[in-house]
């Protein structure tokens, strides 16, 4: 692919990308995705201190693989959070929810 001769994303981010675009719907549903989320942003310390103010237990859910969000970007954030439950889930970015609904949902909800 010239994208990766060019090394203009890496080689983890290039595969995730062509395995989210196999039809045309998948196409749209990506850039729908990336169009909206590019804008989402919060104020995380207002956040922060009213979690940590009312004692607010969060649990954070990373992949280990997962090379859009990689775990390093949330360490800041949970380090910040007294009561926070931070667990890396032996999967990449697509396979996160589904990992966790097989896996940790039903200890969670009762």
């Amino acid at each position: 692919h010239l994208i990766k001769s060019l090394c203009l994303v890496s080689e983890k981010v290039l595969n995730f990308s062509l395995a989210q675009f196999h039809s045309e719907a998948d196409k749209n549903r990506v850039y729908k995705s990336w169009t909206i989320f590019r804008k989402l942003y919060f104020n995380k310390k207002p956040f922060i201190k009213i979690c940590n103010e009312n004692a607010v237990k969060i649990n954070i859910y990373s992949g280990k693989y997962d090379s859009v969000i990689p775990s390093q970007y949330l360490t800041s954030f949970k380090d910040k959070i007294k009561n926070c439950n931070f667990q890396e889930l032996p999967c990449g970015h697509s396979q996160i929810l589904t990992y966790f609904i097989k896996n940790i949902s039903s200890k969670i909800f009762i």
